[in-house]
């Protein structure tokens, strides 16, 4: 059902493309197989978490079945680990059109992924993801946290279940008792992780963690919990 679908991928990814570097942004992962389509990217404006631990904004998006999601990238220089921010204003779910649908109709969804990618190049979200991240290095972190945001996260109990382990030995590794190191934990487990919904997951799961201690800013008219 997914192949009749419109727009369809490739249009998906040629705006995506399109739009991002339009804002100066770059593309840095493209996963395009099985009707699902999965796109990450970077703009150049870095801020400071702090000293030597630079972020870069940027915008992920996964067009599957019959929605496409557009949320937030956060990218940690450092480490190369990146989070997803799925709870933030600027996330949005915009709906595919079926086959029968109008050329104008198609022409609406393209129009709407283009501009909750502009939605997202705006640096302040950056400078939200920094103020919350750096607020998070000021808690202490505790593994049984990753079990709260089962509260919080749709499928969230299995990905914690499946890669605990790993998790834990990241956390451990990070030196950093904090809830940003918790974050980090969270988010190199997915940098290692082949599976593409999987690395998803993770990095929802990891970009959710700072909600824990900070005012959770819902999105406009979309579910004010990570999917």
């Amino acid at each position: 059902m997914s192949s009749h679908l419109l727009p369809a991928l490739n249009e998906i990814r040629d705006t995506f493309e399109d739009e991002v570097s339009r804002h100066g942004g770059q593309v840095t992962d493209v996963y395009d197989r099985c009707n699902t389509l999965f796109l990450r990217s970077v703009f150049p404006t870095r801020q400071l978490v702090r000293t030597g631990d630079a972020l870069k904004g940027g915008v992920a998006m996964r067009a599957h079945r019959d929605q496409v999601d557009v949320h937030p990238y956060v990218f940690r220089e450092v480490c190369k680990n990146g989070a997803i921010g799925a709870v933030v204003l600027e996330s949005v779910r915009i709906a595919r059109c079926d086959f029968a649908a109008s050329n104008e109709q198609i022409e609406d969804v393209l129009q709407d992924i283009r501009q909750a990618i502009c939605d997202c190049s705006n640096e302040s979200v950056l400078s939200d993801a920094v103020v919350d991240m750096r607020r998070s290095m000021r808690n202490p972190a505790h593994i049984d946290m990753l079990l709260n945001l089962i509260a919080l996260t749709r499928s969230s109990e299995a990905i914690v279940a499946r890669y605990f382990d790993q998790i834990v030995e990241q956390f451990n590794m990070e030196a950093d008792d904090s809830v940003y190191g918790l974050m980090n934990a969270v988010t190199a487990t997915a940098r290692e992780t082949r599976d593409p919904e999987d690395r998803w997951r993770l990095e929802e799961l990891g970009g959710g963690i700072p909600a824990l201690i900070s005012p959770v800013r819902k999105p406009s008219g979309a579910a004010a919990v990570f999917v």
